[in-house]
């Protein structure tokens, strides 16, 4: 706990991320709601340093943008000179107490570029993915790169790590991932993804999706939101739904988000003459998600088993089970690790255990179940970050 002439002293915290903090991508999300539960701890001030974007702050935090792109070379190279300006801005009025960097590697790298931030501030670097591996199957770097692509940054990221010792981590999983390339006696906390509670909550009421849809009252819905990635394998969900019309012809699946395998739902949907049957909507604000969630009577996490997705804790399945919907997700491993939470998740393998355990929701629509979203509020889990900041700065 900082303290001067023994007297408690609010913690100055600067924030740092290359990427928006507003818009309707996960790590935007994040990065707001945390930076609220941080901000409303005890003794704490935060500023956040994000890249620019069209969207306004719709907060009351302290946020300066400047020039970034997280997907670009050229974006990278432009925040990490901006942001370290900024900060140095900021370090001339305030003695900064804690760096709380976020990934990319961009936001760490326009600290350790400043001596004089290093031996003053306490740095932290926090991974939510193993996200350079997620960069080479995402589409977002040629396939003739890839390779290049992950040694040179995996090798750059490695080297910085190993100047600072505190970070935060997803999962116990991902730390297990990075935990060769860390430096000696680091310290470390687990924060998995959080949800808002004024949000996600039962009281929520549903949209009328069947006239938004124009769907039959006794039709079933299956309700997808998050990344329409081609890396996530959505065609196996859609041939899946597919092939359970057979047997439970009152189904419709609704997908809502965007990324670069949308465009192979909408042939598939085609292919299979689904056009009324599954429907492929653009992303909505995180506001409006409770509502839509509240909407569907099944919600489906559907995640490969992937070695990049294996660190994951899925935001989505936790949005769905705050607001006690079934759940149907593919069986990996996080989500084995949240079933033990929400027992109305059920998990599947291939076409066969998808039938089998959509029939056994079905048949139990309408039972509940408990489950304890207080554990994932954004004020728990900013509470736990400021002690651990108040650990680093005790020692």
């Amino acid at each position: 706990m900082k303290r001067v002439n023994n007297i408690e002293k609010k913690l100055y915290v600067v924030i740092i991320q290359n990427f928006p903090f507003h818009s309707t991508k996960a790590l935007s999300t994040y990065l707001v709601n945390i930076t609220l539960g941080i901000n409303n701890a005890r003794n704490t001030e935060v500023t956040v340093i994000a890249c620019e974007n069209n969207e306004k702050n719709k907060t009351n935090q302290n946020v300066i943008t400047v020039a970034g792109n997280p997907y670009t070379t050229i974006g990278n190279l432009k925040f990490i000179w901006n942001a370290n300006r900024k900060i140095k801005e900021l370090s001339k009025n305030n003695e900064i107490d804690i760096i709380h960097t976020i990934y990319p590697m961009s936001s760490l790298a326009a600290v350790l570029f400043n001596k004089k931030i290093r031996k003053h501030s306490k740095i932290i670097y926090e991974l939510r993915s193993p996200w350079i591996y997620i960069g080479e199957t995402s589409g977002y770097v040629p396939k003739l790169f890839t390779k290049l692509y992950v040694k040179l940054i995996s090798t750059i990221e490695k080297i910085l790590i190993r100047r600072i010792s505190a970070f935060i981590f997803i999962t116990e999983e991902l730390h297990n991932f990075y935990k060769k390339h860390l430096p000696k006696n680091y310290k470390y906390i687990v924060i998995p993804s959080g949800i808002n509670l004024d949000f996600f909550n039962t009281s929520i009421l549903p949209i009328d999706i069947s006239s938004i849809l124009n769907l039959d009252e006794d039709s079933i819905t299956l309700g997808y939101i998050g990344s329409l990635e081609m890396q996530r394998n959505l065609e196996q969900l859609v041939y899946y739904f597919y092939k359970s019309l057979k047997k439970f012809p009152f189904l419709n699946l609704v997908f809502i988000g965007d990324g670069t395998g949308k465009h192979k739902l909408e042939e598939l949907r085609d292919k299979y003459n689904l056009s009324n049957k599954l429907y492929i909507l653009n992303p909505v604000d995180h506001e409006k998600i409770p509502s839509w969630i509240k909407s569907f009577d099944i919600c489906v996490s559907h995640i490969p088993d992937l070695e990049i997705y294996k660190p994951s804790f899925p935001l989505k399945i936790l949005e769905y089970a705050s607001l006690l919907k079934p759940v149907l997700a593919t069986d990996i491993k996080p989500h084995r690790f949240f079933k033990e939470k929400y027992p109305r998740c059920y998990l599947y393998e291939n076409e066969e255990t998808f039938l089998s355990k959509l029939e056994e929701i079905l048949q139990s629509i309408n039972e509940h179940a408990d489950f304890n979203s207080n554990e994932f509020s954004w004020k728990t889990l900013g509470e736990k970050i400021v002690n651990f900041y108040n650990e680093l700065i005790d020692n």
